[in-house]
């Protein structure tokens, strides 16, 4: 697994679509649902599917998720919350590839494989 960066404004557009995501899953969201919140949808579930939690399956991989999602939603740290089965860094790396990917799926960031290099 690779380092994924994004900037602050790119970090703070991708867990807002994260908490309006979960407004949604939740009931929650009040408005009428738009072509953004149904991209966004997309896009956080095509993240979902191809993260790789290092061979979590089944229920693991969804409470793993579950937990991730609220590090990103609460900013509820590792250290308070609870049992995920794997270390702080791997953790930690796994929120910030989610991340990576919902932002990829969305458009805001080009995929680092697919860049050119060289002077091009």
């Amino acid at each position: 697994m690779g380092r994924y960066y994004m900037d602050d404004d790119e970090k703070k557009i991708i867990r807002s679509i994260v908490r309006l995501d979960d407004k949604r899953r939740r009931g929650k969201l009040k408005r009428r649902i738009t072509n953004f919140d149904k991209k966004a949808a997309a896009a956080i579930e095509a993240a979902e599917r191809e993260i790789d939690l290092g061979g979590a399956t089944g229920e693991a991989r969804d409470e793993l998720m579950a937990k991730i999602r609220l590090n990103i939603i609460s900013g509820t740290t590792w250290e308070r919350i609870g049992e995920t089965y794997c270390g702080r860094d791997t953790f930690y790396r796994y929120s910030r590839r989610y991340q990576y990917l919902i932002a990829r799926y969305m458009g805001l960031i080009e995929d680092c494989s697919r860049k050119k290099k060289g002077g091009d």
